[in-house]
């Protein structure tokens, strides 16, 4: 039996999406699980608490449903009791019976609701998950969420038609999820009418075959080599020369870099790469790097040791486009030129669009990124 009450919704201040505000509201949910066992038993006795796949964001106005693993070599009885806090305020509360057999492990499901906050606003939280015996000995856990509203582009109509966001998308996803959110965009059907993009950020949607479309690779580093702003979210197959290698033509880079999911956290710190989607997945593609006949090769699949993060950077002196926009910080906080970039994504952005608050705010911020 679970029961749950409700208590006076806590409000917050407006805030930038990508950087918390100092205004920005302290919350706290509070686990307490009553049982019974002391100190005084061995460290085998104690009870393990361990919540499972507990996201760190959420979307606001929802229901986190968590589980929390429960273990002891003893038989405990007792029950979960839980609390979600604003402040000093309670949000809502609630208590389920917990019991775990001896030499086992019991998993007690929780539902908490995830009050509403307004468009644009970020709600830093707090969880601590407390074990205590019925002697009042206890245990704890402690963990950072965020609740984000849903949008993360409303308010932002004029910022994103500066933009001029140009979309190649042969699947429709990508699309969609644009459209669902209020992105403006210009679309293409053919890759031949990319090179008549002169400004601008242009887009690949996700799931683009490069064996398919095979002259998109050589479109792609044409227009980073011209200074424009170049993303491919996740392609599903493709074999490609690097560029600044032996095989590949055109300008080289003035770096290539390769990364993992802790590029997530530099864009902005809050999202939560770990549980991006509901059965834990983050990548639907990557880069693997291999020889073929004495030349430096890459080819797009997916599979553990392949690279999400492909980063190709033209600066002005190795040959990108002459600006005189000065010099600014990127996310990354090194100072870089207007010049031309390209980008392969494989993260699950459009894929786990709906999963978790982490693929739009990080789309947000690779815009910003490339403004």
């Amino acid at each position: 039996m679970m029961v749950c009450q409700m208590v006076p919704r806590l409000t917050a201040t407006r805030s930038r999406c990508v950087t918390p505000s100092s205004t920005s509201i302290w919350a706290s949910i509070v686990v307490v699980c009553l049982g019974s066992w002391s100190w005084g038993m061995g460290p085998a006795e104690k009870v393990e608490l361990v919540p499972l796949m507990l996201p760190r964001t959420l979307f606001a106005d929802s229901v986190c449903a968590v589980s929390i693993r429960l273990r002891s070599q003893e038989y405990r009885a007792g029950k979960l009791v839980w609390q979600l806090a604003g402040g000093s305020r309670t949000l809502f509360s609630g208590e389920v019976a917990a019991t775990i057999e001896a030499n086992s492990e019991s998993i007690v499901p929780i539902r908490i609701p995830i009050p509403p906050v307004r468009d644009g606003v970020g709600l830093e939280t707090r969880l601590q998950l407390q074990y205590s015996s019925a002697t009042g000995h206890s245990q704890s856990f402690q963990q950072s969420l965020w609740i984000l509203s849903r949008n993360p582009f409303i308010g932002k109509s004029q910022w994103l038609e500066k933009l001029n966001i140009t979309l190649f998308d042969p699947q429709g996803r990508t699309r969609a999820s644009f459209e669902s959110a209020g992105i403006p965009f210009r679309q293409v059907r053919e890759v031949a009418a990319l090179k008549n993009v002169e400004s601008g950020i242009v887009v690949v949607g996700e799931g683009v075959s490069l064996n398919v479309y095979a002259s998109l690779w050589d479109a792609l580093t044409t227009l980073a080599e011209r200074g424009l702003q170049a993303i491919c979210f996740a392609p599903s197959e493709g074999r490609v020369d690097l560029p600044g290698t032996r095989s590949s033509v055109g300008r080289k880079p003035s770096s290539i870099a390769l990364r993992h999911s802790d590029v997530i956290l530099e864009f902005d710190k809050r999202l939560d790469w770990r549980a991006w989607s509901k059965d834990a997945r983050l990548s639907v593609g990557g880069l693997d790097i291999d020889t073929s006949r004495g030349q430096v090769v890459g080819e797009f699949v997916l599979n553990d040791s392949s690279w999400p993060w492909i980063e190709v950077r033209y600066s002005q002196e190795s040959g990108g486009v002459i600006s005189n926009e000065p010099k600014t910080q990127d996310t990354y906080g090194a100072a870089i030129s207007s010049a031309g970039r390209l980008i392969v994504c494989g993260f699950g952005v459009v894929e786990f669009w709906d999963s978790n608050p982490s693929s739009r705010y990080f789309l947000t911020s690779l815009f910003e990124a490339l403004d």
